[in-house]
């Protein structure tokens, strides 16, 4: 009640601009309107596809024998999402993790709900090295509207290895191998693996594989932005 009568006394900034926000995302109308949009993709995995193209899975996916159910993955990763992403991952500027959970939230409510929510895990060291997951600040916005259960323990990294964006897809596939490990049975289980941009998708579909070996039934991927 507190936080709801103080809004209405004084209302929210956007934090990208200062202007008034309206009052569940924390930027205003303008800045919203500013959000490059992700709205032909992939069912996927999200990729951008081409203006003229009318499949709903890009080739990459048509290929593969395992996919993932869906993607909600509502942005492309240019400005003014990468400043938001940027500040909370990099800066440590935690209430980017709330507004973009918020923006994630709005494009997830539309999706079939899952059983639980698995946020990418960290390794310990870069855990230690930045003091929070930011998909798992992401995972938890989501679970306080949805509501579903986050599994944190559910699987662990066990490889801690070099940063991703450094490597080529063909490496990046190859760094991943082994990377992840299930501890406990998800069997039928629909789950959602939560991240804060998708690249290549290799890291997801790492983590997918073992979702599966843990009986997973079905697997989804839900992020704030893709890069084109």
């Amino acid at each position: 009640m507190y936080h709801i009568l103080n809004n209405l006394l004084i209302p929210a900034s956007c934090a990208l601009c200062d202007s008034t926000a309206i009052t569940d995302v924390d930027l205003c109308t303008d800045c919203l309107d500013m959000l490059p949009p992700n709205d032909r993709c992939c069912n996927a995995c999200a990729q951008p596809l081409p203006i003229d193209e009318t499949s709903i899975l890009c080739g990459d996916c048509i290929g593969r024998k395992t996919r993932f159910a869906r993607a909600i993955v509502p942005y492309l990763y240019r400005p003014p999402i990468d400043y938001m992403v940027k500040r909370l991952k990099f800066s440590g500027d935690l209430k980017f993790s709330r507004i973009v959970g918020q923006l994630l939230n709005r494009a997830a409510s539309q999706a079939p709900c899952p059983d639980a929510l698995i946020p990418v895990p960290l390794h310990p060291n870069r855990y230690a090295e930045r003091g929070f997951n930011q998909a798992d600040l992401l995972a938890r916005h989501l679970a306080k509207s949805l509501p579903i259960p986050v599994l944190r323990g559910a699987v662990s990294r066990l490889k801690d290895q070099p940063a991703q964006s450094k490597l080529t897809a063909s490496q990046r596939e190859k760094n991943l191998q082994g990377a992840f490990r299930a501890n406990l049975s998800l069997t039928d289980k629909h789950i959602a693996i939560v991240d804060d941009v998708v690249t290549t998708g290799a890291t997801a579909r790492a983590l997918a594989q073992q979702l599966r070996k843990a009986g997973a039934r079905e697997i989804s991927l839900w992020a704030v932005a893709r890069t084109p």
